[in-house]
């Protein structure tokens, strides 16, 4: 299979349509020309045509929240993006893949994610190796 970057609006859109809150470790096309979401909590299908259906749909809110612009290099523009994308804690960060993180971040604010979960959440595991951050 060949491996295609899914828009990250059309990502986005998926996330909002099938209702996902948990993070969000990889997305693909699939032969059917579906994408496929996974997440802590399995694999969820979802067809791009759909996306109009739910075009207006709101970003499913959290029970708990991070202050994600606590952290060098994010602001409140990359906090709402990865908000669209299911993430809104530290721990969902240290969690999601990384690919995706950086779809909507730099790599220099990556490093400062590492930096800041290490030197402050020391209980917090890290679901890729932060040495491998680039």
């Amino acid at each position: 299979m060949a491996v295609i970057n899914i828009d990250l609006h059309l990502l986005r859109a998926a996330i909002r349509a099938l209702g996902i809150t948990a993070p969000v470790y990889s997305a693909i096309y699939t032969d059917a020309g579906d994408v496929a979401i996974t997440t802590r909590d399995g694999t969820l299908l979802w067809k791009p045509g759909d996306a109009e259906t739910f075009k207006d749909a709101a970003v499913p809110q959290p029970l708990k929240r991070d202050d994600l612009t606590a952290i060098p290099q994010i602001g409140e523009a990359t906090e709402a993006a990865l908000n669209e994308l299911g993430i809104f804690t530290y721990e969902q960060l240290a969690q999601a893949d990384v690919d995706l993180l950086l779809s909507v971040m730099p790599r220099r604010a990556l490093r400062c994610v590492v930096r800041f979960i290490q030197n402050n959440c020391p209980n917090i595991d890290f679901h890729w190796k932060p040495k491998e951050t680039p």
